[in-house]
């Protein structure tokens, strides 16, 4: 029985830019677009986000609901290059929570990002991020621990690197990333401590695409992947390796249509072989698009297919379908109404377990 789950975003404050901008100060410009402060060769944008909003079921259970009300203070910082040549863009962004009642939720995570462009030439360019997070898993995710006392904390690391070239219209981008995961240990409801060990896990990929311009705003592009992924315990330690490799191979396309829509959208295959485990394999598809319905108006599609990792005993993973849209609008230039719904379906290889996820949101922003 899946977890009945509202969470509502009563309000938010948004103060962009915090230190006064010349364009700001002079008295032009959209006073709402941050123009940041400049520093020479870079940017700094600072940003600070305030909330408040209501959940009807914190813990996510599926019975037995207990609602609170929640408080989040959410401070960023962007420094972004303005080089003529080549790009960087630094970054560090702190989410706060805390409930009014319920303070064995509360959190605060934390996120490192870089990123940048090496222009070796005008038709090459090397592509580079890396992102450090501290994170906490939310208490509806699909791995949560349902004995546990608190949320899990886990520190995640992402990098990848890639290489592009264009020929004319045609465009090559080959490249290859690694993904860490540390799980913390947490307290168990029925006292004593869970061992989060056992999902510690290295993910590794490799990418290669090509794509061809068949108009100024439209390419077709040719999309496959391969990832091998594994876990830092192996038996005996552990009851199963849940070591696997895997490939995704997609077609599709990507456009601009004359400021309207923008995104893109494909679809192909996907398997992912485990060691002692059930394989799982499928339909892969995705798309992600906004769709400018009017000035004030916008529309943003997201549709998806994973294969994702779960410490279930007997399940290999789960095949994860999603489709989703938000909306923002502009009420004034200032006043931001936001609303979304999506649907996830989750079904676990080698279990009965499978599960459809609703969720909707709606909130509005102020911004200072």
């Amino acid at each position: 029985m899946k977890a009945k789950h509202i969470k509502a975003l009563i309000g938010g404050i948004c103060a962009s830019s915090l230190l006064f901008s010349s364009a700001l100060a002079a008295g032009d410009g959209d006073y709402y677009t941050p123009d940041g402060v400049n520093l020479g060769g870079f940017t700094m944008y600072p940003s600070l986000e305030l909330k408040v909003g209501t959940d009807d079921n914190v813990f996510a259970q599926p019975t037995g609901e207990v609602s609170d009300t929640f408080f989040a203070l959410d401070p960023q910082l962007v420094l972004a290059s303005n080089w003529s040549r080549h790009e960087l863009n630094l970054s560090v962004q702190n989410n706060n929570v805390w409930h009014s009642e319920q303070d064995s939720e509360d959190h605060s995570d934390w996120v490192f990002g870089a990123e940048g462009i090496l222009d070796v030439s005008s038709s090459t360019s090397i592509h580079g991020r890396a992102v450090y997070s501290m994170l906490t898993e939310a208490r509806g995710d699909a791995s949560a621990l349902g004995t546990a006392a608190e949320p899990t904390d886990y520190d995640r690391f992402d990098g990848y690197v890639e290489l592009r070239h264009r020929f004319n219209q045609l465009g090559v981008a080959i490249g290859g990333g690694l993904s860490t995961y540390d799980y913390d240990d947490v307290r168990s409801i029925g006292g004593g401590t869970i061992d989060n060990d056992n999902r510690d896990r290295d993910v590794t990929l490799a990418r290669a695409e090509l794509n061809y311009g068949v108009s100024p705003d439209t390419r077709v592009f040719l999309r496959g992947t391969l990832n091998d992924r594994q876990y830092d315990m192996q038996p005996p330690a552990v009851a199963l390796n849940r070591d696997s490799d895997g490939y995704e191979l997609v077609g599709g396309l990507s456009f601009d249509v004359t400021q309207l829509i923008e995104g893109e959208i494909f679809a192909g295959y996907l398997e992912q072989d485990y060691v002692a485990l059930a394989d799982i394999d499928g339909l892969s598809y995705g798309a992600n698009f906004d769709w400018f319905v009017t000035q004030l108006t916008t529309v943003s599609v997201n549709v998806g297919r994973a294969v994702e990792e779960t410490n279930q005993a007997a399940a290999s993973g789960y095949l994860s379908s999603t489709a989703g849209a938000d909306v923002r609008h502009e009420l004034m230039r200032n006043v931001i109404l936001t609303g979304g719904l999506s649907f996830t379906n989750n079904d676990y290889e080698g279990s009965i377990r499978e599960e459809d996820i609703w969720n909707a949101s709606v909130g509005g922003e102020y911004m200072i």
